[in-house]
Parts: structure tokens; C-alpha cells; sequence
């Protein structure tokens, strides 16, 4: 360290210099605070409902996989039926999902 004069002080060889970077970065909660500030949701709302996004992901795959590769490539009933019964539990969840994050919310 030096004293305002330019004269070496204390023990220390080394200088302390102030630290440039930590200015420049954000801390993390202050990045998701700002990026949550635009979200419809807070983070702990978004944690509450992530529970029902995994089997939303598993409907999706399944109601893909039955486009792509149907099967029951005859039968047009057959493959309205199936994908019936994956697009309609898909779009209730997503609803539900919604629903149940308005009321957390408050």
C-alpha cells in the first residue's frame, strides 16, 4: 500500500488494486429479478407449476410420436381417437397449469 504521498506503507508488497470487474458484473438474483420483472410469473410461482410441465412434455412427445409414426396407418377413426386423447389431457393441463398459477400468484 501506498500513503497519498507515493511512500510504500505496511507489509504488503502487493498493491491493492480495485476490482474492475466486479462493477461490471450483476449478481444472479439481480439478473433473474430483472428478467422475472417482465414475466408474467414470479420464480417461485414458476417452481410451483413446473411440476405439471414434465407430463406436458410426455404428452407432447407421445401426440408426436403418434403423428409421425402412427400405429394404425389404415384406420383414420383410430388415429383421431388416439390423438384425441393426448391433445385434449394436454390442453386441460395447460389450462389447469394457468389456473393454478393465477391463484398462487393471489
Amino acid at each position: 500500500m501506498r500513503t497519498a504521498d507515493g511512500r510504500a506503507t505496511g507489509t504488503s508488497a502487493v498493491e491493492h488494486r480495485p476490482n474492475r470487474i466486479a462493477g461490471a458484473v450483476k449478481p444472479v438474483d439481480a439478473v433473474l429479478r430483472t428478467r422475472m420483472a417482465d414475466s408474467v410469473f414470479d420464480t417461485e410461482t414458476l417452481l410451483d407449476i413446473s411440476v405439471n410441465m414434465i407430463p406436458m412434455v410426455i404428452i407432447g412427445f407421445f401426440t408426436l410420436f403418434l403423428l409421425f409414426l402412427s400405429p394404425f396407418p389404415d384406420d383414420r377413426f383410430a388415429q383421431v381417437v388416439a390423438i384425441g386423447l393426448h391433445v385434449v389431457p394436454f390442453v386441460l393441463l395447460g389450462i389447469l397449469t394457468y389456473v393454478a398459477a393465477k391463484v398462487i400468484e393471489g
